[in-house]
């Protein structure tokens, strides 16, 4: 993806800084989808608390988002942000600990401080680091008399020895390197500066590096659309393999719709590329028969991609087996000597079928997501992204129940736990089981008005409902 994306932009990776302010921003903001490292979950949980503010706190979170370390980013947090006081065992130790808060993280770190305290070369910190890494514990508590020896002759008093080598025991069961840190660190600052500064681009390698994962592209076409990056629908004439930045946009690729694929969409373009496609009858001409079957038509149909001949889905619906009969002689006689058939027009399919068209080819909605129409139709509907503004707030939405799972409580009351989505993003919905109990039957895509308290459970936001009402069709 980073090769791509630097040779599209004409930049070498050595060229680009690690303090460039917007690509900091990308980790501040949390907006590290597609980010090598962190676009996990409980990452960007972490960031949102660790706010970092330089390139160090980038490499620091790698290194404390691992199950040991982990157990010390709250402490790391709060002392970065001056709510906890930085102590250290002993003074000596400030030079090595001060850049992360005094909190030790790196193999690194521990290597120093065999080295200043106790006085071991290299050489020999190095058999600590190899034990810590290797977890060879037993290794680590045979050192230990030779540690604190060491220590008390070069002054140090027994108990700061012996508590020192405490926490290099302690550290020995999550030990990470700051070299792996640093490396890794590399990439994802850099990938965000590209993605800070030549977002189409990066998003459109991004989309191509997901094709034939249907989660992953919804989850970057939702990022596209809260950076404000308009998502251009399939288009037979322009669409290629790749997702394409274009007019300031995205343009979708040919391969992500349903029942096209890879070996369609290529015969697709390796014909255009004699000549664009004329019209519809022209299209099916040159391409049925080959890779392109009647449900490859109807999923082109359905994902609009012939927009620009003019006509809508269902007239190309009944016009099919006319394309169909017009391709097969032209399969045998030369185009030019056939009559070309007369399109026969239709009325166009409501938008609800239209809605559930793009969702079976697409697998999640571009342009015709349900949600769209219902807004108009109320008053203070707010949208997805908005969910943070109003916390500790009472709130509605629209949305389009994605998942549903219910549970059975201590008291043996059945409760769900939601995910719905509207244009812009997904929303955790939490249903008690006062509510659930009054609730009529729902279902995953059913559209839905709900109302809530907004609230926030380990720094995301989440609505608990008070009343929800499924919308008719």
């Amino acid at each position: 993806l980073l090769e791509n994306v630097l040779d599209e932009v004409n930049i070498s990776f050595n060229d680009i800084p690690l303090n460039d302010k917007k690509a900091l921003d990308i980790f501040t903001n949390v907006m590290t989808e597609g980010i090598f490292q962190f676009e996990y979950n409980g990452m960007k949980e972490f960031l949102k608390k660790l706010k970092p503010t330089c390139f160090d706190d980038v490499v620091s979170a790698i290194a404390l988002f691992r199950p040991g370390p982990a157990q010390n980013i709250d402490s790391f947090v709060k002392r970065k942000h001056g709510k906890e006081k930085i102590e250290y065992i002993h003074k000596d130790l400030y030079n090595i600990l001060s850049s992360t808060y005094g909190i030790a993280i790196y193999q690194e770190q521990i290597m120093q401080i065999a080295n200043i305290m106790a006085g071991y070369s290299y050489g020999e910190a190095d058999i600590l680091r190899r034990a810590m890494s290797k977890k060879k514990k037993e290794v680590l508590v045979n050192e230990q008399e030779k540690f604190v020896k060491r220590c008390i002759e070069k002054g140090y008093e027994e108990s700061i020895a012996k508590e020192i080598y405490e926490l290099i025991l302690k550290f020995a069961n999550y030990c990470f390197n700051k070299s792996h840190s640093v490396a890794y660190s590399m990439i994802a600052f850099k990938m965000a500066y590209l993605k800070a500064h030549y977002p189409e681009s990066f998003m459109s390698a991004l989309l191509t590096n997901s094709i034939g994962d249907e989660k992953k592209t919804k989850e970057y076409i939702d990022e596209c659309k809260k950076m404000n990056i308009n998502i251009l629908k399939p288009d037979i004439n322009l669409s290629e393999y790749k997702y394409k930045k274009e007019n300031g946009g995205i343009r979708f690729s040919l391969a992500t719709i349903r029942n096209v694929g890879t070996v369609s969409c290529k015969d697709i373009v390796r014909e255009r590329e004699k000549g664009l496609f004329t019209d519809f009858f022209n299209f099916v001409a040159r391409t049925y028969g080959k890779s392109v079957n009647r449900k490859t038509l109807e999923s082109l149909i359905d994902a609009d991609c012939f927009s620009e001949f003019n006509f809508n889905h269902n007239t190309f619906y009944y016009n099919i087996d006319q394309a169909i009969n017009y391709a097969e002689l032209a399969s045998t006689i030369d185009e030019s000597l056939i009559d070309k058939p007369v399109i026969i027009i239709q009325e166009e399919f409501d938008k609800k079928t239209l809605s559930e068209k793009e969702i079976n080819v697409f697998g999640f909605y571009i342009s015709n997501h349900p949600v769209t129409r219902y807004k108009k139709m109320y008053d203070n509907i707010i949208d997805s992204t908005e969910l943070s503004l109003y916390f500790d707030q009472y709130v509605n939405l629209i949305l389009v129940i994605d998942s549903i799972k219910e549970i059975t409580t201590k008291n043996n009351k059945k409760m769900l736990f939601m995910t719905a989505s509207d244009e812009y993003s997904s929303v955790e919905i939490v249903v008690f089981s006062t509510l659930y109990d009054n609730l009529s039957d729902i279902k995953t895509k059913d559209t839905i008005k709900v109302s809530g308290k907004v609230e926030r459970r380990m720094a995301k936001f989440q609505l608990v409902a008070s009343d929800i009402i499924k919308l008719k069709e």
